[in-house]
């Protein structure tokens, strides 16, 4: 018997899990009943066809990403209607192989290279071209069953369209509410982290800085995210370019709370909470902690309409208030840090920071009336969407792109699938077929990891649903268990692959027992399985042989590139304190183009080291190097954020020079590690940092040394770089 702790420690982990709060439950529930409905009628009228209807149900749904209930029309009928052809055409092909194998791989290099359009077309074309493969699967005797395979498919996606966009009166802006409320929420993850480091007395405090990096990672993702889809309405209706201005400004505030955030933290380094008197730190915890609570609030009213959380959000207004008052009123004596090595004038303007950002959030949701209408997505100028995917396609087709190199390689892995299959006849064989699709990947790295996880999901998944086959044999009650299992497939997607994959195996299995009835669950189980783990493999052979897309030839590119782009944005930040001017738009937009950068080159690097042999052209210590970016970034916006006009004339000549010389070393540091002959040939000539005299205030002399810090490091290290590979050449 499971014991009382054992079901809530579960219940208090799903409540605590980060990514299960983000989870788009009603969506998923009107997913799981769109799925249901034709599995329950395949069982009950024995049409075994239905099946297939069922599955172009769940892809309608799995390719709808929201907006406008007629762009969403417009889109999931466009994808219905090239379906259905797909699966007609494949049906009937599939009486000749050759035929059949010719056409696979030119539908599947065209569904993968739709993939330069964006997220929302490259997901419907892949879908489309698996629709294909997996129709190969199912030869016709003749036309007649051949159409009758596509209306089935259309069948399947009419049901979904009427139910999930006309009939279902949800919000259909909820990704965005969504976006909005997790950049929040993650945020208040941020200075929850630091209330627990700054209440400890060790260095490194309760979460590491590489945790808080982490995070700060994650929150700068999900803001581009947002940005990404808000900016789309920029060419809509009058009142939708109201929303969106709405959404973009709270967008905007929450990027202004999360830059005000890493400031701090790059303030209270680990070598100033120790030396913090403890009633000092346990002043600025409680103003994290309130500052944490805050922001959950604000991510709470984003997602909902209720009032009441807007009053809850100005209760906690006035205990942050009332924290940061206690901070101001007592730093005289709390605050005397020896050798100074704190400045409590920074850590109050920075809080200040942080205070009005999050009254200009608190104001932006009170002013959005109670429909919470500040987060509304609507869909820009369709024709210009189209206009700009056309010239992604001719701009990408051509040998040097890597979506076109992708795209071959998915049209090779398609053909090599279907041929095997036509060849061979294993026992739904479909299924190798549908996991090269969704294995392939633009690069080995990212092919390699989703195989894996998709075939750890797919073991448990089939041990699942042979258990329930074991225990079940009423194919209506198969059916009925249709609806948790969609249910969790679609809600999966938010938490992992991993669980993804989980919840997607049994739910294909018992359609696929719908459709083909009379076999064992057990050997269902074990032919998926075995089908994944062939089209995983396929998928993982060709993207190691055939044109592979290695990390580790672009790694010194991807990282001069970030060196550079934080480079323009430290220097602008130094010449701007030089001067006395205030944080702008230049200085906020490159800003956020180094923080990018700098998340592309970690990333880069993870995906780097699961390639095999991805030491060879790289000596680099790839954590110091990301730490020395962000901890040069942030000290540069702790300056933005601080700086105080009042008495920087007589610093002014020393912070120009100081600039001066950050721009030349990390310009320096880049041309080395794509090996031009300047750099070599200067590797000599470069100085140490001037020297920063008694005009630099106690703040801007602790930021400009963390500054030095990080450039001495990306030198050095740019250095060893160029003594293992001279002559080394990224390819872009």
């Amino acid at each position: 018997m499971v014991s009382v702790p054992f079901v809530q420690n579960t219940l208090r982990w799903l409540a605590a899990s980060r990514a299960l709060r983000h989870v788009p439950l009603t969506d998923a529930l009107r997913g799981g009943i769109i799925c249901t409905v034709p599995a329950v009628l395949a069982a009950i009228l024995h049409a075994p066809l239905l099946s297939w209807s069922a599955i172009a149900a769940f892809w309608t749904c799995f390719a709808d990403s929201g907006g406008r209930r007629r762009t969403r029309l417009a889109f999931a009928m466009s994808f219905g209607l090239a379906g259905s052809l797909a699966s007609g055409v494949a049906s009937w092909s599939g009486e000749w192989p050759v035929l059949a194998v010719v056409l696979a791989a030119a539908v599947g290099f065209a569904g993968a290279f739709a993939r330069v359009g964006g997220p929302r077309i490259g997901l419907s074309g892949l879908l489309v071209a698996t629709a294909f493969g997996v129709s190969t699967a199912f030869p016709g005797h003749d036309f007649v069953h051949a159409t009758r395979y596509a209306a089935y498919f259309l069948y399947g996606n009419l049901w979904a369209i009427g139910f999930g966009v006309l009939l279902w009166r949800g919000d259909h802006y909820a990704p965005v509410r969504r976006g909005v409320a997790a950049c929040f929420a993650e945020m208040a993850d941020l200075a929850f982290e630091l209330s627990q480091c700054t209440a400890t007395s060790r260095a490194d405090g309760v979460t590491s800085a590489d945790a808080r990096g982490a995070t700060r990672a994650r929150v700068r993702t999900r803001l581009e995210a947002v940005r990404d889809t808000v900016l789309i309405v920029s060419q809509g209706q009058p009142s939708a370019r109201a929303c969106a201005s709405q959404a973009i400004e709270l967008a905007t505030t929450a990027e202004q709370t999360f830059v005000a955030l890493v400031a701090l933290d790059h303030l209270l380094a680990p070598d100033v909470v120790p030396v913090m008197p403890h009633r000092a730190r346990a002043l600025v915890s409680t103003v994290f902690a309130e500052t944490a609570e805050l922001l959950k609030e604000i991510a709470l009213c984003c997602k909902s309409a209720c009032p009441t959380l807007r009053g809850e959000i100005r209760q906690r207004l006035v205990s942050l208030d009332a924290a940061i008052g206690r901070l101001q009123a007592r730093t005289s004596g709390l605050f005397a840090v020896p050798h100074e090595q704190f400045d409590v004038a920074t850590l109050a303007a920075v809080v200040s920071r942080v205070r009005s950002a999050i009254g200009r959030a608190q104001a932006l949701l009170r002013a959005s009336g109670a429909d919470g209408s500040a987060v509304t997505l609507t869909d820009g100028n369709e024709q210009s969407s189209w206009r700009s995917f056309s010239r992604q396609l001719s701009a990408n087709l051509n040998a040097d792109s890597s979506w076109f190199r992708y795209a071959l390689r998915v049209a090779l892995a398609s053909a090599t699938s279907v041929c095997l299959v036509l060849y061979f006849r294993p026992g739904h064989g479909y299924w190798l077929i549908l996991t090269t699709f969704f294995t392939m990947q633009p690069n080995f790295a990212s092919t390699l990891k989703i195989s894996a996880h998709r075939v750890g999901g797919t073991v448990i998944g089939a041990m699942l649903a042979a258990a329930l086959g074991f225990f079940i044999h009423s194919p209506l009650w198969l059916a009925i268990l249709v609806f948790p299992l969609s249910v969790g497939t679609l809600a999966g997607r938010a938490v992992n692959y991993i669980v993804y994959t989980l919840f997607l195996t049994p739910h294909f299995i018992l359609v696929a027992e719908l459709g083909q009835p009379g076999g064992s669950e057990l050997t269902l189980a074990l032919m998926r399985m075995a089908n994944s783990v062939a089209g995983a493999a396929l998928g993982v052979a060709i993207s190691l042989l055939v044109w592979p897309h290695w990390e580790r030839h672009r790694i010194a590119h991807v990282v001069a590139t970030a060196i550079e782009t934080s480079a323009r944005y430290v220097t602008q930040a130094l010449w701007a304190a030089a001067a006395g001017a205030d944080s702008d738009v230049l200085l906020a937009g490159l800003r956020r183009q180094a923080c990018i950068a700098t998340d592309q080159m970690e990333a880069s690097m993870g995906r780097m080291r699961i390639e095999p042999n991805a030491g060879v052209r790289w000596d680099m210590d790839d954590k110091t190097v990301v730490a020395a970016l962000r901890r040069t970034i942030g000290a540069a916006t702790l300056l933005e954020l601080s700086v105080d006009p009042a008495g920087l004339s007589s610093s002014a000549q020393t912070m120009g020079a100081f600039a001066q010389w950050v721009e030349d070393e990390m310009a320096w540091s880049a041309a080395l590690l794509r090996g031009e002959s300047s750099a070599t040939d200067n590797s000599g000539k470069r100085g140490p940092p001037p020297l920063l005299d008694d005009s630099i205030t106690l703040s801007m002399r602790h930021a400009l040394q963390r500054i030095s810090s990080g450039v001495e490091t990306l030198r050095e290290s740019a250095e060893r770089d160029g003594r293992s590979s001279k002559a080394r050449i990224a390819v872009a």
